[in-house]
Formats: C-alpha cells, structure tokens, sequence
C-alpha cells in the first residue's frame, strides 16, 4: 500500500512537470483532504480516528509539504519503508 501510494503521488509530480515544461503553467496537485469528527471519546475511538486522519490526510500532506512520510506508518506497515 506504501508504495502505491508512493508511485501515486510521483506520478502526479511527473506529470504537473511535463505540464509545465510544456507551457502549461497553472496546474497542479488537488488533494481531496477529509477531516472528520471523533464523537465517542474512548480510547479506541480516538485511535481509529487518528489512523484516518493519517490515511487521508498526513500520507499525502506529509510528503508534499515536508518530505516525508508520517512516522506512524512504519508502525503501520513495518519493513515497508524506502529502503525496500
């Protein structure tokens, strides 16, 4: 799944690239970002909320605004980061 993702967002800075190589200046990435409400406050509700945020939110955001990937997902997927 991590390297799906990966290859997800590389492809989409390969191809705002091209674009605007190719005189095609105004385009780029839109991140669909969904943030949601945790209304139950027991522990595994908070947990699960979190781990949303991190699927739909700080996977993507994560890379694009400091280059890295949230540290939550070597807990996630372990033996799955970018020395594989």
């Amino acid at each position: 799944m991590r390297r799906v993702v990966h290859h997800l967002l590389l492809s989409h800075e390969l191809t705002v690239n091209s674009c605007h190589s190719g005189g095609h200046g105004r385009v780029g990435i839109a991140v669909n970002s969904p943030s949601g409400v945790c209304r139950l406050r027991t522990e595994q509700d908070l947990e699960t909320h979190g781990l949303h945020d991190v699927f739909q939110n700080r996977w993507f955001l994560g890379l694009l605004f400091t280059d890295t990937y949230p540290a939550v997902l070597d807990e996630i997927f372990p033996g799955t980061g970018d020395d594989e």
